[in-house]
């Protein structure tokens, strides 16, 4: 299954796989019972039909889980990137803030070091 982009959904599978095995199984049987043959030959084929279904359920089991360790590895490192993203952002705005604090400071003892002048000739 695709959406719009092209790219596998995982959302539907199961529905799908169980549709397709369903279908399978439910086409098969009603092609060999009312097929003119004899009731072995139509259960050999039975037999048969139910393994190439069985085959076909554990490829698409797998291909499934490989997609899904593939996503998962994928998140995973998206996961890694966006920590060290936000870990530099959190330092860079420490740091920030921390230079806007020294200039306040600096500000602040400014005046008050023009006030206290201001302040000895009062009390003179």
């Amino acid at each position: 299954m695709h959406n719009h982009n092209g790219q596998h959904t995982q959302s539907n599978l199961p529905g799908f796989l169980s549709g397709v095995l369903i279908g399978g199984v439910v086409g098969t049987t009603i092609a060999l019972l009312t097929a003119p043959q004899s009731g072995k030959k139509t259960r050999a084929q039975i037999q048969q039909k139910s393994v190439e279904l069985r085959e076909q359920t554990a490829d698409a089991i797998d291909e499934t889980r490989e997609r899904t360790q593939a996503a998962l590895r994928q998140v995973r490192l998206k996961g890694r990137q966006l920590k060290r993203s936000a870990g530099a952002t959190v330092k860079e705005l420490q740091d920030r803030g921390q230079a806007l604090l020294e200039e306040q400071k600096d500000r602040v003892e400014s005046v008050l070091e023009t006030l206290q002048p201001a302040g000895k000739d009062a009390r003179n």
